[in-house]
C-alpha cells in the first residue's frame, strides 16, 4: 500500500550493523512532499573492530568495522580510532577513510611529531543518495594507514551510522 503524510512505523534493524545478532528499531514518519520516511529515533547502527592493526602501509587497509546500510537514503556516519605511534621522534602522518562499498567517501588525517599513544581520530560526514541498500549490497567501512610509512597502531576502529531520511 502507498504510505500517507504522516505515517509512522518501526522498523527492524540489526544494531551490530551486520545481518545478525541484537535487533533494535527505527522510529520512521513518511513525509509526502520527499518521498522519504524520516527518521525520528533509535539505536545507530554499530560495528567496532577491537583487534590491534600494527603497520607502515602507505595504503588503505580494510578493517572488520563496518555497517551494512538495510535501505536507501541519506545517513549520518561517524568513524575512527584509537592511535598509536611506535617510533620515538618521528613525524607520521596517520589517517582513517571511509568507503561505501569499495568507494573511498571520506578520509581524516591526523599529523604527530614523537611517539604517543592513545590519541583519538574521531570523524563524522554525511553519506546522500545510497541506492542499492539491502543485505550485502551497501555498506561503509572504516579504512587505515600510516601515510608517512611509520609504523602505527590503530585500536579500535569504529563505524557509527544514524539514518536521516530514507525509501
Amino acid at each position: 500500500t502507498n504510505p500517507s503524510d504522516g505515517d509512522e512505523v518501526y522498523y527492524q534493524v540489526y544494531v551490530n550493523g551486520q545481518l545478525s545478532g541484537n535487533t533494535g528499531y527505527w522510529h520512521l514518519r513518511y513525509n509526502a512532499s520527499t518521498g522519504y520516511w524520516d527518521f525520528l529515533g533509535g539505536p545507530a547502527l554499530s560495528s567496532t573492530d577491537s583487534t590491534v592493526h600494527s603497520t607502515a602501509s602507505t595504503s588503505y587497509l580494510s578493517s572488520n568495522a563496518y555497517d551494512y546500510l538495510p535501505l536507501n537514503g541519506d545517513y549520518d556516519v561517524s568513524y575512527g580510532s584509537e592511535l598509536a605511534i611506535d617510533a620515538a621522534n618521528a613525524l607520521n602522518q596517520m589517517q582513517v577513510g571511509l568507503t561505501q562499498t569499495g568507494t573511498t567517501v571520506h578520509t581524516c588525517y591526523f599529523v604527530a611529531v614523537s611517539q604517543f599513544n592513545g590519541s583519538s581520530l574521531n570523524c563524522s560526514t554525511r553519506v546522500t543518495g545510497v541506492t542499492g541498500a539491502g543485505g550485502t549490497n551497501r555498506f561503509v567501512q572504516d579504512l587505515y594507514m600510516s601515510l608517512s610509512g611509520q609504523s602505527s597502531n590503530f585500536y579500535p576502529l569504529y563505524v557509527n551510522v544514524t539514518p536521516i531520511r530514507v525509501k
